[in-house]
């Protein structure tokens, strides 16, 4: 667990190292004739938004979701084979959950990937808060260990996509989750 904790803490501050460090425009790559490795084609396939989207504020956006989309899927799915095979619980159950939600998630990814960018980041907000709830609710000694400490995640990502009511909205939900949590956590 704690190394979860501490590759999603470096992953955190990585990417609010990049939001603040004066980094050059974004070039758009339809238009770079620069020569790219095929690690660089293959992820800028994997991230391009839909030819359908034109304003380049909502293609900026749409890039940017299914990158941490892509980012949480394959990060949750590493993290959670390691955890499998250096756990010492016989009892595990949590990649059950884990990978329940990172199916979805990966709907979530492909709805993206098309002109829906606010449909998809609503998804993926709710999506990643319920995942915790419910792991945490299927795994009480988790949470024991700091596990509900990840639902920073979604605030995070909807402080990047929804609007203020919204998010506060988001954080009540948070708050009444966390105040009833303890009252359906089989003992």
């Amino acid at each position: 667990m704690g190394s979860t904790i501490t590759y999603l803490y470096h992953l955190i501050r990585f990417i609010g190292k990049a939001g603040v460090r004066k980094t050059p425009p974004i070039i758009s790559f339809e238009k770079t004739p620069t020569a790219e490795t095929f690690l660089q084609r293959l992820w800028r396939w994997f991230i391009a938004p839909s030819s359908q989207i034109q304003a380049q504020d909502q293609r900026r956006q749409a890039t940017l979701l299914s990158a941490l989309l892509l980012v949480l899927i394959t990060g949750g799915a590493v993290i959670e084979l390691i955890t499998i095979a250096l756990i010492k619980q016989s009892h595990y159950t949590g990649y059950r959950e884990t990978f329940v939600a990172i199916f979805i998630l990966a709907i979530v990814y492909v709805v993206s990937r098309k002109q829906y960018i606010r449909p998809a980041s609503i998804l993926a907000v709710i999506i990643a808060m319920l995942a915790i709830f419910i792991t945490g609710w299927a795994l009480p000694f988790a949470v024991l260990e700091g596990f509900l400490d990840y639902l920073i995640l979604p605030l995070w990502l909807a402080s990047l996509y929804l609007g203020l009511r919204e998010l506060v909205l988001l954080v009540v939900l948070e708050i009444i989750g966390l105040l009833v949590f303890p009252l359906l956590v089989p003992e």
